[in-house]
């Protein structure tokens, strides 16, 4: 009996030295790439149109030659007079129900050497049930106001309503005019230095 407990002993102190010994050699796999995708909350679209949506699909806003729009103190665009906008452009915004605001910043309109009038250079928002579906403008929503639109302070174009904000499309109407009602403060006169003027405008989605 003495013997067989001492053989015992002698088995169990090897088998506790070679387990060790046995796990020093190891396989190792990877990494393996785990990838997951979350949605974005925000997203923004623009499309360009000239001067309605039935127009063309456009992919900058190009006024052409201004002209004396006949006043003889004013250098516009015939197209753009009346505030009705040379380019439309329409800004769908989602952001799963959180409210929103659709803000705009623009540089001046300059031909290297000079400026356009900022007063003079106008975007107006307008809401337009028939892009939404025939659905109105939310309760509690609103629009900005027609301003220039070559400020690098945002200009508000769409404010949503509180609490759970609806999906909506939205006008913004650009034009180059001296048309109060388009929201201008200012024309361009007829010795407005020669050239070929831009600017370029930033469109910001902040929920």
């Amino acid at each position: 009996m003495k013997k067989t407990l001492t053989a015992s002993m002698i088995v169990f102190t090897v088998m506790v030295c070679v387990a060790p010994c046995a796990e020093a050699a190891t396989d190792v796999k990877g990494p393996i790439v785990v990838a997951a995708t979350v949605s974005s909350q925000l997203s923004l679209t623009v499309v360009m149109k000239r001067n309605n949506f039935a127009g063309a699909t456009i992919n900058s806003m190009n006024f052409g030659n201004l002209i004396d729009s006949g006043s003889g103190i004013t250098g516009s665009n015939p197209s753009s007079t009346t505030g009705t906008g040379a380019v439309d452009v329409f800004l769908s915004a989602n952001t799963q129900g959180a409210p929103y605001s659709i803000m705009q910043t623009g540089t001046p309109m300059s031909n290297g050497t000079t400026i356009l009038p900022d007063g003079a250079c106008i975007v107006k928002p307008i809401y337009d049930a028939a892009d939404n579906g025939g659905l109105a403008m939310p309760a509690g929503a609103s629009l900005g106001t027609g301003g220039t639109f070559t400020s690098a302070s945002p200009k508000l174009l769409y404010q949503s309503e509180g609490g759970v904000a609806q999906a909506r499309t939205v006008q913004a109407l650009y034009s180059i005019t001296d048309d109060p009602a388009a929201g201008a403060t200012a024309d361009i006169p007829v010795n407005q230095g020669a050239g070929t003027y831009s600017s370029t405008v930033t469109y910001t989605l902040v929920a």
